[in-house]
């Protein structure tokens, strides 16, 4: 899709991915950039801007399927590691960013508070919330 400005309303790609029942992989460009989007599991992942002459993307795989979620893990950019489903990886990444924006709101949160013993607790919610962050990576 050749682009008049370089952002995109973000309710595009959803709407088109909607009305089109198949695995659509995205190639946006603006002047000499590209940047390439692609939905799985209702989630979509891109690439930065990236030159038109040093972009470049693997198709590898013995079937479709095997194709698409290697260019999915490609897109990604490393958010949902090599290994195991594609869905269960699209899961974990979508609970890994739910804890990552309770952790920053918690951290907030944390600096307001003027009162030591509700400074603790939110302490000790945020320690938890960070073990299971770890846990999760």
């Amino acid at each position: 899709m050749q682009l008049r400005q370089r952002e995109l309303d973000k309710r595009v790609l959803p709407a088109i991915a909607k009305a089109i029942p198949y695995k659509i992989l995205f190639i946006l460009v603006f002047g000499d950039e590209a940047q390439v989007w692609i939905e799985v599991s209702g989630t979509f992942y891109n690439t930065d801007w990236q030159p038109l002459g040093g972009f470049a993307l693997k198709f590898e795989g013995l079937n479709l399927d095997a194709v698409y979620e290697n260019l999915v893990r490609q897109i990604s950019g490393g958010r949902l590691g090599t290994e195991g489903d594609i869905e269960e990886a699209v899961d974990r990444d979508k609970q890994r960013q739910k804890l990552e924006r309770e952790i920053a709101a918690l951290e907030k949160k944390l600096l307001r508070e003027k009162q030591f013993n509700k400074q603790v607790v939110l302490n000790s919610e945020l320690k938890q919330l960070k073990k299971d962050l770890e846990e999760l990576k």
